[in-house]
């Protein structure tokens, strides 16, 4: 009994470190192996195990202090490095003979890098952000370049779906303003719903229902669920933003 009580406390922390090597593995295979789509699969993999160690220190009642650094520590490599990784590998791929597209390579990829350790670093000491976020998780940047990536190397896609993703001036635009949302002091909209009405509650039910008519568009027109991931981001940051306007007087109460 008493090796059992030991041992659950490092349960949550193996699904972390488990979830620091999928990123290290989405490095190796960018990198070493040009293999992008293996490194998304790798990262959705590391966000699996990001969602059920957290699930399981609670249900295990053994969250504490070193889980949550663990955690950001995680999460840096898989949500942080991999991404940059994903956005540096399209960036390389769209590389053409303008001088701003050199330094504009390395540059785009760090400072994304950067602004999500910035992000997980005040996240940590952020008490604000115990039940909500407050700027962009970098789980869901990860999710936007996993989308990209996998769009860019679609061979069935219809080329206008893919052009977005071959234009190096894009991709940078995306890699700025995602960083940039990774650490505004903007509260994000949450989808745990204290009521089930309408009013108050309907950017959430308008989010869900735009979210859900985009995944079902895109599965039965292209067979192709990883279209949606770029679109739902920006409509979720579009709406949370909207939201937040819209109620920033009792939000900043």
């Amino acid at each position: 009994m008493l090796i059992f009580e030991a041992m659950k406390k490092w349960i949550p922390n193996i699904l972390t470190l488990a979830n620091a090597s999928c990123g290290f593995l989405a490095l190796f295979f960018v990198f070493a192996k040009s293999d992008v789509e293996t490194a998304c699969w790798l990262i959705l993999l590391g966000a699996l195990f990001d969602v059920f160690d957290g699930l399981l220190a609670r249900l295990l009642k053994v969250a504490g202090p070193l889980g949550k650094q663990l955690d950001s520590l995680a999460d840096m490599i898989s949500f942080g490095a991999a991404p940059a990784a994903l956005c540096w590998f399209l960036l390389s791929d769209a590389h053409g003979t303008h001088v701003w597209e050199e330094w504009t390579l390395f540059a785009a990829p760090v400072f994304m890098l950067a602004m999500s350790a910035l992000r997980l670093g005040r996240f940590n000491i952020d008490e604000r952000q115990v039940s909500g976020f407050i700027g962009l998780p970098t789980p869901a940047n990860a999710l936007f370049w996993i989308g990209a990536a996998m769009i860019h190397f679609n061979t069935t896609l219809p080329v206008y779906l893919v052009d977005w993703t071959n234009d190096a001036a894009v991709i940078v635009f995306f890699a700025l303003l995602l960083s940039l949302f990774l650490n505004l002091n903007l509260p994000l909209l949450g989808l745990k719903f204290q009521k089930w009405s309408w009013q108050g509650n309907q950017h959430r039910y308008i989010l869900i229902l735009l979210s859900g008519i985009f995944l079902i568009s895109s599965l039965l027109i292209y067979g192709n669920v990883f279209l949606v991931l770029p679109v739902v981001l920006l409509l979720y940051l579009i709406i949370s933003t909207a939201h937040f306007f819209a109620n920033r007087h009792e939000i900043q109460r």
